[in-house]
């Protein structure tokens, strides 16, 4: 049987792996709107420029706002489990 401390640094790793994977997740969905935008408006000449800088800005806006709304259980229950010295319920 693992011992509480040992049961919180696995709880923590596995946060650390989830966070981390949103992260990368939003990160990846970023740079691809970026991409996408900086080709459309190459594409184009430059005209639309100042349009594809906001819609990239609220593109980029969501995804993070997403990335938080995930982030947040992984960390209250991180929390949680550094506080309850690993019992979660």
């Amino acid at each position: 049987m693992a011992s509480k401390g040992d049961q919180r640094v696995d709880q923590a790793i596995t946060a650390g792996a989830v966070v981390g994977a949103i992260l990368a997740a939003a990160q990846k969905d970023i740079i691809a709107a970026i991409d996408k935008t900086v080709m459309q408006v190459i594409a184009r000449g430059g005209i639309g420029a100042a349009s594809a800088k906001r819609k990239l800005e609220q593109t980029i806006a969501a995804r993070l706002g997403a990335a938080s709304a995930q982030l947040k259980p992984v960390l209250a229950a991180a929390a949680r489990a550094a506080s309850a010295g690993g019992n979660t319920t």
